[in-house]
């Protein structure tokens, strides 16, 4: 694999010596780490400068007086605003900033980190460019760290890369951090290691897997913090980003490779698979027989729940987990990883696998109930069904089933849950399925509006079904009936009505008065007064002979 090609290289803290002389450009660094505009003045021909900041509070005086203060300066590359954590700096703060940046320096670049909310293997971020207007997000998921087995993790690199997508980053805006760095026990930085120039290259090719052309990249770090190891004071790791720099370093003529394959079946432990233990196995490429693997599976806290070791034999590898080591892990999700590497000492991309671990795995039905079985909505309202649906476990996801809906009444479910519907003959089959991020709760809050516009009272009489959707646990629930009532429009209220039997009465009055024309005896006598539509006191029938022509 080939390492990210950019030209634009940065490696930020202690940039400069006692003398003013930029060092990182004798490794091929072309972008300094400055914290003046004057900086930008002793920079070398062809070396650029990003701006740090620190700057989250939003484009108050002292901030648009920090940003003014670079305006003119053509080797100005950006600004590193900050490195924020999205739980204490609002988005909106960044926007501000950015947008000043942009409105005075309309070339110059914006920058943060991302700051990791979750695990390394399971991020949370929280910046995107259409929340922020930021232009770049530098990701770093550091892979070599004493809590990873073995050591090292390269697959927390691409977990950061696809969390940063899967939030609305795009990957042309994602800047790769690479390790080079580390700390010996008992300083700041003993939760790193610095990365040996093997695994240095592995950082660079797993990025440049997933990120294979950012605008630049990002060597962390230069100088030295406290206590820890950096690229000034070890020049063997320095080689490799120097040779990086210049243009890339080709990959092992064959890169070794391992992979782990289904685990049971379908990646399932069932209580029968872990009474019986089970086989992890898989392949390799490029790795010698006889060489090592290591195997672990790790819950979702990065804790070791078992170690296991494999020797590989014609590119193929396999370890047995014990039903003593099987039934002791919890249900969850939890995730195997698998290491090795050839003769030479190059490592292969870690490979892993999520393994689910449901040891009650059985065909579970939710239980269902209504908080009253007769419901009335009004025209054009809608109406709490009062559904309740409960998983029996934390990890069943359930599904709840209306059949019978008319078609003037439609369903709705809270936010995140999905509802489609079908026809089935004059009525429709609602479905309401909740979230994975969901399973385990009870599905509630189904609504249901009216879009009646008759003059009736339709009772429409619904049947319910609860459903566990949980692969290897489905199952459903009785049906129970619902019945909703949609009650007719408004009568005309009596003002109305008595307006209207008023204008009735006064023509029917009209005809009778002209039977008198011509004087004509018996002509419009009335010859019935009869009460019309029942019983209604207010509508009169005024009759009257006939009249007789002149």
């Amino acid at each position: 694999m080939a390492d990210p090609s950019t030209s634009i290289h940065y490696a930020p803290n202690h940039n400069f010596a006692s003398d003013g002389t930029y060092s990182p450009g004798v490794d091929g660094f072309n972008l300094a780490d400055i914290s003046s505009a004057s900086q930008l003045a002793s920079l070398p021909n062809g070396v650029q400068g990003l701006a740090w900041l620190g700057m989250t509070g939003g484009a108050d005086q002292s901030f648009m007086t920090a940003v003014n203060a670079y305006v003119g300066q053509p080797n100005l590359y950006g600004f590193y605003i900050a490195e924020p954590d999205p739980q204490s700096v609002p988005a909106a703060n960044l926007m501000a900033e950015a947008d000043y940046i942009h409105s005075v320096l309309p070339t110059a670049k914006t920058f943060i980190i991302e700051y990791n909310d979750g695990t390394p293997d399971a991020p949370v971020y929280g910046y995107t460019p259409a929340n922020t207007h930021i232009d770049l997000f530098g990701l770093d998921p550091y892979p070599i760290r004493p809590q990873f087995s073995g050591g090292a993790d390269y697959g927390v690199i691409n977990a950061g890369v696809q969390e940063a997508q899967n939030i609305g980053v795009p990957l042309a805006d994602i800047v790769p951090v690479y390790q080079a760095f580390g700390g010996p026990p008992g300083t700041a930085y003993a939760s790193w290691t610095l990365p040996t120039p093997a695994q240095e290259q592995t950082i660079l090719s797993t990025w440049g897997s997933l990120v294979p052309s950012p605008q630049f990249d990002y060597a962390y770090s230069w100088g030295v913090q406290s206590g820890d190891v950096a690229l000034e004071s070890d020049p063997s790791l320095a080689q490799v980003l120097a040779q990086h720099n210049s243009g890339g370093s080709p990959p092992p003529p064959n890169p070794p490779t391992i992979a782990i394959n289904t685990i049971a079946g379908n990646d399932i432990i069932t209580a029968a698979k872990a009474s019986a233990g089970f086989v992890i196995s898989g392949t390799t490429s490029g790795v010698e027989d006889g060489q090592p693997v290591t195997v672990d599976i790790l819950n979702s806290s990065q804790v070791v729940l078992a170690n296991l070791q494999a020797t590989d034999q014609a590119n193929s590898w396999s370890v047995t987990v014990t039903n003593t080591q099987a039934t002791a892990l919890a249900d969850g999700i939890d995730i195997v990883t698998a290491n090795v590497s050839d003769q030479a000492g190059d490592p292969a991309m870690q490979a892993s696998l999520s393994l689910t671990v449901d040891e009650d795995r059985v065909a579970e039905a939710p239980t269902l109930a209504f908080s009253q079985g007769s419901l009335t909505v009004a025209k054009g309202g809608s109406v709490n069904l009062g559904i309740t649906a409960s998983p029996l476990d934390a990890d069943d996801r359930v599904s709840v089933k209306i059949s019978g809906v008319p078609s003037y009444e439609t369903i709705t479910a809270p936010s995140g849950d999905s509802v489609t519907h079908q026809a089935q003959g004059k009525t429709y089959t609602w479905t309401v399925t909740e979230s994975a991020s969901m399973a385990g709760t009870p599905l509630t809050g189904i609504m249901l509006t009216s879009h009646y516009k008759g003059s009736g009272s339709p009772v429409a009489g619904l049947t319910v079904t609860a459903s566990d959707v949980t692969s290897g646990e489905t199952a459903s629930s009785p049906s129970q009936k619902l019945s909703v009532t949609d009650p007719p429009a408004a009568a005309p209220s009596s003002k109305d009505t008595g307006a209207a039997a008023m204008s009735n009465n006064t023509a029917l009055f009209d005809q009778f008065a002209a039977g008198f024309h011509g004087d004509h005896g018996g002509a419009g006598q009335i010859a019935s007064i009869a009460q019309m539509q029942g019983g209604d006191q207010d509508h009169l029938n005024l009759s009257s002979n006939p009249h007789r022509s002149a």
